[in-house]
């Protein structure tokens, strides 16, 4: 039993990438396809191509070593939109217009980039780093 669990502690930062990933691509493709709504979302050509490109650097960080510096990039890009969304009352400066939850998903998918690209050097779940210089010959 840990000592200290978070509620991200059954997830490790390769898995969080991933689905949070393919969740955003599937986000975007699927908004081209149903108008100005997706479920709960609202979705314009301007945020459907947002949430593809973001989903896929998403699952490029999930790929490999090196790349937590990506998720906090990420984080912080969403925290950046879900700021100005809110503080704007929806309105991106004419790239889009968002609702209640296109601001709960910008926050979420924040806090879980910014919590994975900041803490993977401290979990035992993040790839070491490439070392900075190679082995000593034999």
């Amino acid at each position: 039993m840990q000592p200290f669990s978070t509620p991200f502690s059954a997830m490790n930062t390769h898995s969080f990438s991933r689905y949070t990933g393919w969740t955003l691509i599937t986000i975007g493709v699927a908004g081209f396809f149903t108008g100005s709504t997706l479920l709960y979302f609202r979705v314009s050509d301007a945020l459907n191509i947002f949430y593809i490109a973001t989903g896929i650097l998403a699952v490029i960080a999930g790929t490999g070593r090196g790349f937590p510096f990506l998720l906090t990039v990420l984080g912080t890009v969403y925290a950046l939109i879900a700021a100005i969304g809110l503080i704007r009352s929806g309105d991106l400066f004419g790239f889009a217009e968002v609702n209640t939850a296109n601001h709960l998903l910008f926050i979420l998918v924040a806090t879980g980039c910014l919590f994975f690209g900041t803490t993977s050097k401290k979990r035992k779940d993040a790839l070491p780093s490439f070392p900075s210089e190679p082995p000593p010959a034999q």
